[in-house]
């Protein structure tokens, strides 16, 4: 009973502590509603994409407000204009089959809205050197805790012999299979695929080097414990890009800020206003980069027969029923996971994400999942 008490009076305090508490937003005007242009271009067959926000007032809910009906379109040195039409507030995007970027051209991103233009400065569309290997490296322990650790840590290659490019980023793509650990709902909800593109800004500078060298460059770590990424079947794809200077400075920039988690009243960097500016005024301060490069890619699966062990399936079960024939609101806010003994009693959720993967993921394979067989 002393336990209970103690917890009943600590859940008060919160009570009363959190209705003591008025939110406090600072007046900072500064770096409100501050253009924010995110563009790539690159020379693979398929959409570029340009997207324009505004920044928002701190203590306002959102990270940034889309920025719709602008006249975005791409130029290069031989004055070739590719246009890019908004598809969703804010996003914009080019026709992959008029329009791609060349290696050896030179590319002007071109914004118009709400009366003003803003230009990014001629970009390079630079070759990039290949990957010459994607894999990954095993290890296995026994810690004391269930399952045991499977871990892959991924790594690439590559190399230059010309040794042409000094500087570069990489993005990757992530796609998992994922079967749910029931077998009562269909196999159209019970396997699907999910995908995840990279967040983590991955950058090299590589200028004070006599060979354009990158031997085993850690990407990234996966283990069974901390996601469902290596239960069945897994795939990464790394693209690599050859970036100039200047842009791997404001990618070197960005990347210190968001580690830092700068405070509240830490000036935004200079650095960050990136290649844009604004040609009706050019003291305007406009966020963001306009990035054009080569690409190459190379693609890695892991698959281990191993990991079929499924974690937080018993956090889906909510109740039990010996029939299920006159359940209100089966297959609508009600769902089976799991049939026992032949129908003697039935496993329930009202989670509908633990009956139908399709919540979360796809169940349509991509196009290349066979394609290590």
């Amino acid at each position: 009973m002393k336990y209970k008490h103690l917890i009943i009076y600590i859940f008060l305090l919160f009570i009363v502590i959190d209705s003591c508490t008025t939110k406090f937003v600072p007046e900072i005007d500064e770096y409100d509603n501050i253009i924010v242009v995110e563009g790539l271009l690159t020379d693979e067959y398929r959409t570029n994409h340009v997207k324009l926000s505004r920044t928002i007032p701190i203590g306002i809910t959102g990270i940034s407000s889309p920025l719709v009906d602008a006249h975005v379109y791409v130029q290069d040195d031989l004055n070739r204009i590719g246009m890019f039409y908004e598809t969703r507030p804010g996003f914009y995007a080019s026709d992959s089959l008029t329009f791609i970027g060349e290696t050896g051209r030179t590319y002007t991103l071109h914004i118009h809205i709400n009366g003003r233009e803003y230009e990014s400065n001629p970009m390079l569309l630079q070759e990039v050197q290949p990957i010459d290997s994607i894999y990954a490296e095993f290890r296995y322990e026994e810690d004391g805790l269930y399952p045991p650790l499977y871990q892959y840590t991924v790594y690439f290659d590559s190399f230059d012999p010309e040794n042409n490019n000094k500087f570069f980023r990489w993005t990757y793509e992530e796609v998992w299979e994922y079967h749910l650990p029931w077998h009562y709902p269909p196999e159209y909800k019970r396997i699907c695929w999910l995908s995840e593109k990279s967040s983590d800004i991955i950058i090299k500078n590589n200028s004070t080097s006599e060979e354009a060298i990158i031997n085993k460059f850690p990407l990234l770590q996966l283990d069974n414990r901390s996601s469902t990424r290596l239960f069945q079947k897994y795939s990464i794809l790394l693209k690599q890009y050859s970036i100039c200077e200047d842009e791997y400075n404001y990618w070197e920039n960005m990347k210190k800020m968001t580690e830092e988690q700068g405070g509240l009243y830490d000036p935004i960097p200079q650095s960050l206003t990136g290649n844009i500016t604004c040609i009706d005024d050019p003291a305007e301060p406009v966020l963001g980069y306009f990035s054009v490069s080569a690409v190459k890619d190379k693609r890695l699966f892991i698959k281990n027969d191993t990991l079929k062990y499924m974690p937080g399936g018993q956090y889906c079960v909510t109740d039990t029923a010996y029939s299920i024939e006159e359940i209100s609101g089966l297959g609508t806010y009600v769902f089976v996971l799991e049939e026992i003994d032949e129908g003697a009693y039935f496993l329930l959720t009202r989670s509908e994400q633990c009956a139908d993967c399709r919540v979360f993921g796809t169940n349509i394979p991509p196009f290349f999942w066979y394609d290590d067989k």
